[in-house]
């Protein structure tokens, strides 16, 4: 952490009013805490993206940093995971066994759908080049006519994209945020209220 000035947090009050101010100086917050951390990534990213430091036979320290890289990569991850679904107790009762065979086929159709093996590539290269990788699990829904689909997509955010309560461990985390890129007219459809007005004018 940047220093041990207290935290910038939401109260309850605040959010139950829908207030946005509370939210944005609490993001602000966090930022500052995690600023240090973002410009060491920063330059880890540069350096690791430099064609210049690949032409160069003699840079032994960048060479060792990549070769690093290249071995621990593929035993943190190195192919896409198998869902395997059982029930916790074993006692071979047929609705166990048959709602768990149905989430088992779910979950193999979805990590299909979302390439699971990208997102985890892309994860394990930002673990192991700046100490974190970040997936992140959105639940979609769509009116098709008389009938609405559903999905789960599963993303790979960008570091800058995400942030999270400053804390000394991860369960005493009370809020985490991540960065949409939308367009103006999806922002629109996206946060309109049901009064009809958008609350974002952006």
């Amino acid at each position: 952490m940047a220093d041990d000035a207290p935290l910038v947090e939401p109260t309850k009050e605040a959010i139950e009013r829908g207030e946005s101010q509370p939210w944005i100086a609490a993001l602000e917050d966090a930022d500052k805490h995690f600023a240090a951390w973002q410009t060491t990534a920063d330059g880890i990213d540069k350096i690791y993206a430099s064609l210049e430091h690949m032409r160069r036979a003699r840079d032994r320290e960048f060479q060792l940093f990549w070769s690093n890289i290249q071995v621990i990569g593929p035993s943190i991850y190195a192919r896409p995971p198998v869902p395997v679904v059982t029930p916790k107790f074993k006692d071979r009762r047929p609705l166990y066994r048959t709602a768990s065979e149905l989430l088992e086929r779910n979950t193999i159709v979805t990590f299909d759908l979302n390439d699971i093996n990208s997102v985890m590539l892309l994860l394990r290269d930002d673990l192991t080049i700046n100490a974190r990788g970040v997936p992140w699990v959105r639940y979609e829904t769509a009116e098709e006519g008389e009938y609405s689909t559903e999905r789960l997509c599963i993303e790979h955010l960008d570091r800058k994209d995400f942030v999270h309560e400053p804390a000394r461990k991860w369960s005493e985390v009370g809020w985490v945020a991540r960065r949409g890129w939308m367009s103006r007219k999806a922002m629109r459809k996206r946060f309109r209220g049901s009064s009809g007005d958008a609350y974002a004018s952006a």
